[in-house]
């Protein structure tokens, strides 16, 4: 893989050097070196972006259309028992990945839900049943669900509370520490927010929108994906129905 190449896959799906660097275990300098080609890459590279890149489809909030699948019985049969009635295998489309595990969520653990998975139109295999367990426990930290994204946004607000646009004037100390603790308490807001997300549906326009523009208003600027994670996130639980009364 060539430098080029490396930085192409990365811009693709929109990370930063930094959020890259994370993936690999290494820092945004290195990151920067490997694409300025004055370092080489590592020639367990190619090998490590593939299993990296299954991850990532799994955490992309927009990936779709994709397609729930599961039984509507026991798919193991008892040889020693008479055989129950041959359960049906139920699909259902839905337009994103965090839209079809909004709805994983919300059936899981009925009795008429047996062996949970999703697929790509592809074919491919998104997510297994046990993966999917994760999701919903909660292990999972890294799937596009609104208390992931919104706690991944939240977080990353919080460790860089300190960046922000500064206008032309130079800020005293004083300015610098009142608007970085403006920028966090609006991270602390959206972790609030997240924790909340698992009891009721989460308003984008009515709860998300305002603390963005507060955010932007004070100079912070979260990436593009980060925002549009918590946006599909959002949009698919409103799909699914889940906090429909």
């Amino acid at each position: 893989m060539t430098p080029n190449e490396f930085r192409e896959r990365r811009e693709r799906y929109g990370l930063t050097q930094s959020e890259i660097a994370k993936c690999f275990g290494v820092t945004r300098n290195t990151v920067q070196n490997w694409e300025n080609a004055i370092t080489a890459l590592p020639s367990t590279i190619d090998q490590a972006f593939l299993v990296w890149e299954d991850r990532f489809k799994k955490e992309t909030a927009e990936r779709g259309p994709v397609a729930l699948c599961y039984a509507d019985g026991p798919m193991w049969i008892d040889v020693y028992r008479p055989r129950s009635r041959t359960p049906f295998l139920h699909q259902e489309p839905y337009p994103t990945n965090s839209a079809a595990l909004a709805r994983v969520k919300m059936i899981w653990g009925n009795d008429n839900v047996h062996g949970p998975f999703i697929m790509e139109q592809s074919g491919d295999l998104l997510w297994n049943q046990m993966e999917l367990a994760g999701v919903v426990n909660g292990s999972d930290k890294g799937a596009p669900t609104v208390r992931n994204t919104l706690a991944k946004l939240a977080n990353y607000i919080l460790e860089n509370s300190a960046v922000f646009v500064r206008d032309e004037r130079m800020p005293t100390a004083e300015e610098i520490q009142a608007k970085t603790a403006e920028i966090r308490a609006i991270g602390e807001a959206l972790l609030r927010l997240a924790g909340e997300s698992e009891t009721r549906g989460v308003s984008y326009e009515a709860e998300f929108e305002p603390l963005l523009k507060q955010l932007h208003a004070l100079g912070s600027y979260p990436t593009n994906r980060q925002v549009g994670d918590v946006a599909f996130a959002i949009q698919g639980e409103e799909v699914i129905g889940r906090w429909a009364t």
